[in-house]
C-alpha cells in the first residue's frame, strides 16, 4: 500500500507503518527554512547542535536536531620547533594555501570563508627542531648529496586534534620559503586512505629549467592543512632552515705552503689553505712522493680536518719529495732534505746576461747580472740582491736585499734619492743563492764593482779618407740617406776603411763617428762630406800659338 501525496518528497523522509498502511510521518507539501545565526560567540572546539521545536496545527509537537558541528579556530600543531626565526599567524587567501592545479578537489573546502579568522601559520625553524627534515631517514637531516636529479624530505609530529588533517604540501626553493625549484604540491595524492601516509616525499622529475641541480643549497618548505569543512582549511606552513646541499665538484685548494723539516727530530709540519664552498672538509689524506703522481716515500695516512699537518717520518737525502693532500690537492714544489749549500757562480755588473761593465751612466739605477749558481741536489729556490759602496757582502748601504725568483738572473735595482750613485766611486752587487731544500742554505758572491761616470766622451776631430794631411772636401749636400749603419770597432781604432761600396757620380757622402766610452755614454762627430767623381776632366779646346798655349 502507499500514500498518495501532493508532492514528491525528499529522500531522507522516513515511512511509518501502521499495520499494513505505509506512509511518511509528515503529510502535506514539504517546507524549508534557512537560519543564519551571525551574532555568536562560539568556543573553539565545542560541539553546537541546532534544535527545531515544531508544532502543527492540531498542536501536535516534535523537536529534531542537526547531527552538530564542531569548531576548530585554530592551525594544525607541528613537531618540536626551536630558535624559530619567525611564528607568526595571518590572514591569507584560502586558495593560496591549496595547490590548485595539483588538487583541484580540495578548492571545494574555500566556503563561507570568515574574514575574521588568521588561517594560517607561518613558522620559520631553527637548530634543534624537530618537524621537517631533508632526506628519507625518517627525523634525521641529510645535509649533503650528489644526486641532483630528485629531492626527497620527511616531517613529523603535524597533527590537528579537532578536524584532522587534510593532507600536506610540499615545495622547494634556493631560499628559506621560496618555491623557484619546485611549486607546492600533495606528494601523497595517490593514496586511498589516510592510514597509507608515509610523511616521506620525493620529487622527481624537477620541472624544467632545473631538471639538473646546480651545486649549491635548497630548502624545503612542508604545509600542513586541517579538515575544515566549512569556512576554509586552516593550515601551518614550516620552512626548513636546514639546507639540503647538492655538491658534484671536488674540493678547492688555494696552497700548501710552509713546509718544514726537521732533520734532527725528522719531523715533518705543513700548512694547507683548502676548502670545499658547497659540503666542506670531511678529512685530510696526507702521502709523500718522489713526483707529483706517486706515494714512494709514505702511503696515505688519514688526518683530521686541521689547517696545519704534522708528521715523523725519515725522508731520502737528496730526493725531491711531495706532500700530496687526497681530494683537496698538491703542493707546487716539493720539498727536499739537502744539507749542502749551492755552488757560487759569478757576479756581473751591467744589465746585458753574459757581459760585465766596468762603468755605468746612471746614477739613479745600479744593474747586474749573475750565471753558473747551482745546486746538484735541489736545486736553486731564489736570489736575494743587494748593493754597497764597499767590496763587503754583508754591507747593504746602498741597496737592501731584494728578493728574486730562482728562474731570473739579471735585475736592476732602482735607488732612492739618497742613495743616488756619485761620479768616480765604485759600486759592488752581492747575490746570494738560496738552494730548494726544505731547510734552505746559502751561497753568496760579489761583483768586481762597476764605476759611475755620468759625462760624456770628449769629441776630437773625424775627417774624410786615410792618408796623412788629407785636404778635406766640403759637402754641399743638405738632404741624405744611410748607406751603411753604424759598424763597431775596438777602442784603439784611429782609421777605417771600407771597400764595398757603390757610389755613383755626384753622391755626396757624410760619414758619423759614434764614441762610446765604458760607462756607455756616447758622443757624435761628423765630417763635412765629399762628392764622388766618376769622370776626367773635359776638354773644351786646344790652340797653339807662337808665344804660349792655350788650354
Amino acid at each position: 500500500m502507499c500514500e498518495l501525496v501532493e508532492a514528491i518528497e525528499g529522500y531522507h523522509f522516513k515511512r511509518s507503518k501502521a499495520g499494513l498502511f505505509y506512509h511518511y510521518e509528515r503529510l502535506g507539501v514539504a517546507e524549508t527554512k534557512q537560519f543564519n545565526f551571525n551574532q555568536l560567540q562560539l568556543e573553539h572546539n565545542k560541539i553546537y547542535f541546532v534544535n527545531f521545536r515544531i508544532v502543527n496545527n492540531l498542536g501536535y509537537l516534535s523537536i529534531i536536531n542537526t547531527q552538530g558541528v564542531l569548531l576548530d579556530i585554530t592551525t594544525p600543531t607541528t613537531g618540536e620547533i626551536h630558535n624559530a626565526s619567525k611564528d607568526y599567524l595571518e590572514r591569507v587567501d584560502c586558495l593560496s594555501l591549496i595547490p590548485e592545479l595539483h588538487r583541484p578537489d580540495w578548492i571545494i573546502q574555500c566556503k563561507g570563508i570568515n574574514p575574521n579568522v588568521k588561517n594560517h601559520r607561518l613558522i620559520v625553524d631553527g637548530k634543534g627542531s624537530k618537524a621537517v627534515f631533508n632526506g628519507m631517514e625518517p627525523m634525521t637531516d641529510l645535509l649533503y648529496t650528489r644526486f641532483n636529479t630528485y629531492i626527497t624530505a620527511n616531517w613529523d609530529g603535524f597533527n590537528d586534534r579537532e578536524s584532522g588533517l587534510l593532507g600536506y604540501t610540499i615545495y622547494v626553493g634556493r631560499d628559506v620559503c621560496e618555491d623557484l625549484i619546485h611549486p607546492h604540491h600533495d606528494p601523497q595524492k595517490h593514496f586511498f586512505e589516510k592510514s597509507q601516509w608515509t610523511h616521506t616525499a620525493m620529487i622527481y622529475p624537477i620541472p624544467a629549467p632545473y631538471e639538473t641541480l646546480l651545486d649549491g643549497e635548497y630548502y624545503i618548505t612542508v604545509r600542513a592543512l586541517n579538515e575544515v569543512q566549512y569556512g576554509g582549511p586552516l593550515a601551518t606552513t614550516v620552512c626548513h632552515t636546514t639546507p639540503l646541499t647538492v655538491d658534484n665538484s671536488p674540493p678547492l685548494v688555494w696552497e700548501v705552503y710552509d713546509i718544514q723539516y726537521n732533520e734532527d727530530t725528522y719531523n715533518l709540519t705543513a700548512k694547507h689553505n683548502s676548502s670545499d664552498p658547497h659540503s666542506g672538509l670531511d678529512y685530510n689524506d696526507v702521502c709523500l712522493g718522489r713526483t707529483r703522481r706517486d706515494c714512494l716515500e709514505m702511503r696515505w695516512t688519514r688526518f683530521a680536518i686541521t689547517p696545519n699537518i704534522s708528521l715523523v717520518r725519515f725522508l731520502t737525502d737528496g730526493v725531491p719529495v711531495t706532500v700530496d693532500l687526497r681530494t683537496i690537492g698538491i703542493a707546487d714544489s716539493a720539498i727536499i732534505v739537502d744539507k749542502t749549500p749551492p755552488n757560487a757562480g759569478v757576479v756581473m755588473d751591467g744589465p746585458i746576461y753574459g757581459e760585465d761593465l766596468m762603468y755605468t751612466k746612471y746614477p739613479d739605477r745600479i744593474c747586474a747580472n749573475w750565471l753558473h749558481f747551482y745546486d746538484p741536489e735541489s736545486g736553486i729556490g731564489l736570489y736575494l740582491v743587494s748593493v754597497s759602496s764597499v767590496k763587503q757582502i754583508n754591507v747593504t748601504d746602498i741597496a737592501n736585499l731584494t728578493e728574486y725568483s730562482r728562474k731570473t738572473h739579471e735585475a736592476c735595482v732602482e735607488l732612492t734619492l739618497e742613495n743616488y750613485l756619485e761620479h768616480g766611486h765604485t759600486y759592488y752587487t752581492t747575490v746570494w743563492a738560496f738552494n730548494g731544500a726544505v731547510n734552505q742554505r746559502n751561497v753568496s758572491a760579489i761583483s768586481n764593482g762597476v764605476t759611475v761616470d755620468i759625462t760624456k766622451p770628449v769629441p776630437g776631430d773625424v775627417v774624410d779618407g786615410n792618408k796623412t794631411e788629407f785636404e778635406d772636401i766640403q759637402n754641399l749636400s743638405e738632404s741624405f740617406q744611410v748607406v751603411r749603419d753604424f759598424v763597431t770597432f775596438s777602442n784603439t781604432t784611429e782609421s777605417a776603411k771600407w771597400l764595398n761600396f757603390h757610389f755613383e757620380h755626384k753622391d755626396r757622402v757624410k760619414l758619423i763617428l759614434k764614441t762610446t766610452n765604458g760607462a756607455l755614454n756616447s758622443i757624435i762627430n761628423e765630417t763635412d762630406g765629399y762628392i764622388v767623381d766618376l769622370t776626367p776632366p773635359k776638354l773644351i779646346y786646344l790652340e797653339m800659338v807662337l808665344f804660349s798655349t792655350k788650354i
